[in-house]
């Protein structure tokens, strides 16, 4: 584990155990840990944040980003007791609180650290699946694993709910056993808002033949700006603003001068792209709980104004949409109306990659399932359910270099129960292996083709008769061995 709780060591003897060693649950790191990789990843924290690592350990992350040129110190009630406890604009309280017997000192740790925090908290435990109860006794409500080390297993919709009841804020998850807490409601917006917010870095020129090549210098990052955001930019967005109005008069001539020289094709294709991901943020909005137009960004409130006319017409049309996505027929028709994916009778399967080129309901769809889940970082597949609220997430680590890769992890978000659980593949010694690649990729996969020439070799060798007989590796293998071939990478040969 990360750190330690908030004393070193801790008298469990009222739940039949001896004396707890909190501080053996902490661990030599050589990489930063999962929940601040993530952090940083995820753009909330920042090379100009300050980090206070709550309960550190040995020091590892605290070193780490350092290392990373970021303002960063600890604290520890084993390994570092002298540090002084420090606020700091990002908190992280690592795999802590699992290792806390009681729930009163959790509860106690928890706000301890959310006190210190100017801006987030970043709040990680281990979840149930991590549970080995063959290696492990009963201790309160957690165990004592082999090591003599307590550790309390959450669920994930649990660790939200105790978050959120004990801190009285909203809880986002960031991925497993990783929420994220917000100081305000405007920096939770701007986090939400990333999801889907997918800004071009478009760096189209003004060609010699504009009538106006004088004023090149200020039509660049005008159409810069059109090209990533699909509208005019509001006042304060665009620093070249006040030097475009005073020359051309306002910045509407501006526009009208550029989509005459060089079309309007470029920020019209974005506005339509922008307008559908403000449609499914303000959906899901409603599925978290609505925030206030200004809690919103500046630069998103000019959005919802140039897009929707109103925060009020745009929240409506998002209420509208995530009540479509309980009504099951509508989540049928969409997946078997779907251009990408390979559609089966209960499901409709999508590589990440192509999530965004998805029905905006069924985006929303999915979107629910990633506001309790978070995201999954070694995700492949998502598994649309049409014959019921639930979306799960395939992982296939090899995708991209295998074949034929091999099933390691689901996580499943049940959208109707908002429960969500996890399988383990990794070790089975005949686990679920996957065929017809590019069936689940869009056009524009870079791979696709390759994906599907492996496929059409193995049609023309008989391969792929009676799928339901080589869905599993062995039951593969064999089929392969039987026919005299095998897989290398993307090509199938035959066996000496």
């Amino acid at each position: 584990m990360q750190g330690t709780g908030a004393n070193g060591r801790s008298d469990a003897s009222s739940f039949g155990v001896e004396l707890v060693d909190r501080g053996r649950t902490a661990m030599h790191r050589t990489e930063l840990s999962r929940p601040l990789s993530l952090a940083i990843s995820d753009g909330v924290i920042e090379p100009a944040d300050t980090v206070f690592d709550y309960g550190c350990g040995r020091g590892s992350d605290v070193n780490r980003l350092r290392e990373l040129g970021i303002d960063a110190s600890g604290w520890d009630p084993v390994h570092a007791p002298d540090n002084p406890k420090r606020n700091a604009s990002a908190v992280n309280l690592g795999y802590v609180v699992n290792v806390i017997e009681s729930s009163q000192e959790r509860d106690a740790t928890l706000a301890d650290a959310w006190r210190l925090s100017s801006r987030l908290l970043v709040v990680s435990a281990r979840l149930d699946w991590d549970v080995n109860p063959a290696q492990a006794m009963p201790c309160g409500d957690g165990l004592i694993t082999s090591r003599g080390t307590f550790q309390k297993f959450f669920t994930q919709d649990e660790l939200r709910e105790w978050i959120q009841a004990t801190l009285e804020v909203e809880a986002d998850a960031a991925a497993p056993g990783v929420f994220y807490v917000f100081r305000t409601a405007e920096a939770r917006e701007l986090y939400l808002t990333r999801s889907v917010r997918r800004f071009r870095d478009a760096r189209p020129t003004v060609t010699p033949a504009l009538t106006l090549e004088k004023n090149r210098e200020l039509f660049e990052p005008l159409l810069r700006f059109l090209a990533s955001r699909g509208r005019p930019p509001v006042e304060g967005e665009l620093p070249e603003a006040p030097a475009i109005i005073e020359r051309l008069g306002s910045i509407a001539r501006a526009v009208r001068l550029l989509g005459k020289a060089v079309g309007t094709e470029t920020w019209e294709q974005v506005a339509i792209a922008r307008q559908r991901e403000l449609l499914v943020y303000v959906a899901l909005g409603t599925f978290r709980r609505r925030p206030p137009l200004k809690a919103l960004p500046a630069d998103l409130q000019a959005d919802v104004r140039a897009f929707f006319g109103s925060y009020s017409d745009a929240t409506k049309l998002g209420r509208e949409l995530l009540f479509s996505t309980g009504h099951q027929q509508a989540i049928n028709d969409e997946c078997a109306a779907a251009t990408v994916g390979k559609l089966t009778p209960d499901s409709l399967y999508v590589h990440v990659s192509a999530l965004r080129t998805l029905p905006v309901l069924l985006q929303v769809y999915e979107g629910c399932a990633r506001t309790l889940l978070g995201d999954i970082p070694h995700a492949t597949l998502v598994k649309l359910r049409r014959d019921k609220p639930k979306v799960s997430y395939l992982c296939y680590p090899d995708f991209d270099e295998v074949g034929h890769p091999t099933l390691t992890e689901t996580f499943v978000a049940s959208l109707r129960k908002l429960r969500t659980d996890h399988y383990d593949y990794r070790q089975r010694e005949n686990p679920p292996v996957l065929h017809r690649k590019e069936c689940f990729v869009s056009e524009e996969h870079p791979e696709r083709s390759v994906f599907a020439d492996l496929t059409q070799a193995e049609v023309e060798a008989g391969l792929l008769e009676d799928a339901a007989d080589i869905g599993t590796l062995q039951r593969w293998q064999t089929r392969l061995a039987e026919r005299g071939y095998e897989v290398v990478g993307h090509q199938l040969r035959r066996l000496p």
